[in-house]
């Protein structure tokens, strides 16, 4: 059972990290082999953690300080150094001017919406029913309160609940089950949910209203009545294969319909914990793509990020140092 203090409990994450990092042969290693280290090693300790139980804040930006400095070259314990760029703009995609390290809050939500989607897409399995019986009784996951008095795991399972909303879309059947107005059904890549506002009277409408059910298609009429132009012609583009089968949900994120945690993660960055001001615009693929030794793409994508140790970029971290070149004098070194 957890216990009232999670950073505790949790703290033998942080300690495998630490000595996994702080191994003699790992402060030898350059960047490539840091990369590779942060990639394959320390990201994955926390991992079959993640899947259950939503790691403390506090304890997932600790992490997150000592493999940045680790990255750097930065000391561990001291933390002495020059951090050039912080983790949350390394962890940007690389074809977004960063290194892809792994935001561990994010991945922490991907992972537990995995359960959340199990939780709502297999209403039948024993682990469904437990939490059902326990915490939502009278519906579905997606619509599930936190209620009092809950477990940590349920607590983590829904916190992941706003993600597993974002990411999901009902496939049409019946259309029975689906509220036009808050249900996310649309076929729309950039969002499933209608723009047009409900009229007073039809706020309860379901996609079941809106099927000619003799003719077993789309009530033109009724559709362009209620919807503005740009839904009307979203909805109208929607085949009715089988309108006597019931509603489904799918990922709308993945091409086969199934929740994957890339997918999730991925969402998150891009939508909800990144911004556009943490990327860096230019065609950074090109640079990862060149057929020259993985050192190298790392130095020239530190070059391009003002990340290289000259005497101006020093003066810029703080450094007390002269701009001009050491031995002539002349000039500013910079790149």
């Amino acid at each position: 059972m957890v216990g009232r203090n999670k950073r505790a409990v949790f703290s033998y994450i942080k300690d495998r990290i630490w000595k996994k990092i702080n191994h003699w042969t790992c402060k030898h290693l350059l960047k490539a082999g840091r990369e590779t280290l942060i990639k394959a090693v320390a990201q994955a300790i926390p991992s079959y953690c993640m899947s259950t139980f939503l790691l403390p804040t506090s304890l997932e930006d600790e992490i997150q300080r000592r493999l940045n400095s680790f990255w750097w070259g930065s000391n561990h314990h001291t933390g002495r150094g020059i951090k050039w760029l912080s983790w949350e703009k390394l962890t940007m995609r690389k074809e977004y001017g960063g290194m892809g390290f792994c935001h561990l809050h994010g991945f922490n939500l991907a992972m537990l919406g995995k359960q959340g989607w199990n939780l709502q897409s297999t209403p039948d399995a024993l682990f469904t029913r437990i939490f059902k019986a326990r915490y939502f009784t009278q519906g579905d996951f997606l619509g599930a309160r936190l209620g009092h008095n809950p477990s940590f795991i349920w607590r983590s399972i829904q916190a992941s609940q706003v993600l597993v909303r974002q990411g999901v879309r009902w496939c049409i059947g019946n259309g029975s089950s689906i509220n036009i107005w808050k249900d996310s059904w649309l076929r729309n890549s950039h969002s499933p949910y209608v723009t047009s506002t409900a009229p007073q009277g039809y706020e309860s409408l379901t996609v079941h209203d809106l099927i000619d059910r003799t003719l077993h298609k789309w009530d033109s009429h009724r559709v362009q009545t209620l919807f503005n132009h740009q839904d009307a012609q979203s909805i109208l583009s929607i085949p009715l294969l089988n309108p006597s089968r019931p509603d489904s949900l799918t990922w709308r994120l993945t091409t086969n319909g199934s929740y994957s945690v890339r997918t999730a993660y991925h969402h998150l960055m891009e939508h909800v914990i990144s911004n556009n001001t943490l990327r860096v615009q230019g065609d950074w693929m090109k640079l990862w793509s060149l057929k020259i030794p993985h050192s190298t793409r790392i130095f020239l994508w530190r070059l391009l990020r003002g990340c290289i140790p000259t005497r101006l970029n020093l003066q810029q971290k703080g450094v007390p140092c002269t701009s001009s070149f050491p031995h002539c004098s002349a000039n500013q070194e910079n790149e």
